[in-house]
């Protein structure tokens, strides 16, 4: 549930370095920290340059993918059919 503040906390690092970012995140604890879906999407895409997919697409699908736009992101955060995501640098 906090991957938001952590995300955040690295900001300087993600947009310098570029990592590929693994994590996990859904409904539960995120509940508690109130992180919505629209403010992980948004931090990571708009403000570090990033696009989101899941850990399964990123096995199994030509690195061309577009990433999840912030309706499927949400979807998939609140239905809790995915937990596991990739963050990787645009580009």
């Amino acid at each position: 549930g906090a991957e938001l503040g952590v995300l955040r906390g690295g900001k300087v690092l993600l947009q310098t370095h570029r990592p590929i970012i693994l994590f996990e995140c859904g409904l539960g604890a995120s509940d508690y920290y109130g992180t919505a879906p629209e403010d992980i999407h948004s931090f990571l895409t708009q403000d570090c340059g990033y696009k989101l997919m899941t850990l399964r697409t990123f096995l199994n699908v030509p690195k061309e993918h577009n990433g999840l736009n912030e309706a499927e992101f949400k979807h998939l955060f609140e239905s809790n059919s995915e937990y596991y995501f990739m963050a990787v640098p645009k580009g």
